[in-house]
């Protein structure tokens, strides 16, 4: 994926964050989504997206699963 599109991936996962429990990080090519919440066995869940090492349809799966999981329509773990 274009170093850019990878970016406002990360960029527009950060604007639809608006209460806490929920990280993103974006370093380089990398994104990294992190929620807290008390189903989870360590109480903290995250989601990965490696551009120099995942497809483009891979990413935009956990794309699509990290704003899933913002919206709170599921949990990192639910398939």
């Amino acid at each position: 994926m274009k170093k850019q599109k990878f970016k406002r991936l990360a960029i527009d996962l950060i604007q639809q964050i608006e209460g806490e429990g929920m990280i993103i990080e974006y370093i380089d090519n990398t994104i990294w989504f992190h929620h807290s919440h008390d189903n989870y066995k360590e109480g903290m869940s995250s989601i990965y997206m490696f551009n120099n090492t995942h497809k483009d349809t891979e990413i935009l799966a956990r794309y699509e699963q990290a704003k899933k999981v913002i919206a709170g329509e599921r949990l990192v773990c639910d398939e």
